[in-house]
């Protein structure tokens, strides 16, 4: 495992213990490090039962981002992801059930001389 400071360990063992939850991007900007080093303090830590993971959440970005609470503890089981397949099938139960009910039938634009000539579209006669 990649060497860390004290002075950096400390630095977040004390930011954490105020008891509030957090990630990795919020003790890094908290404490004005860079994020991996900020990951790497917090899996130290946990190694050595001052901080677990206490549940995942998504971030600004949209991906997974462990939430760390001081404390010793089971540390949460990351959720297995959603393939792009299951999400794109999700996205079509939601939107058929709800607008395909709402959904006018198709009209082309018809040009009003056009539509003075020959009538409204009907479709295709068949």
């Amino acid at each position: 495992m990649k060497a860390i400071s004290l002075s950096i360990l400390s630095r977040v063992f004390h930011l954490m213990k105020d008891g509030k939850q957090r990630t990795g991007s919020d003790v890094a900007r908290e404490l004005h490090i860079v994020h991996t080093t900020a990951l790497h303090a917090l899996r130290v830590l946990n190694e050595q039962g001052e901080v677990h993971i206490r549940r995942y959440g998504k971030n600004k970005t949209g991906t997974l981002a462990a939430v760390w609470i001081i404390g010793a503890g089971e540390n949460a089981v990351r959720p297995t992801p959603v393939s792009k397949k299951e999400r794109r099938r999700r996205a079509r139960v939601r939107v058929a059930s709800v607008e395909i009910e709402m959904r006018e039938p198709f009209r082309p634009f018809r040009d009003p001389m056009v539509v003075a000539l020959f009538g409204e579209y009907h479709g295709s006669a068949a």
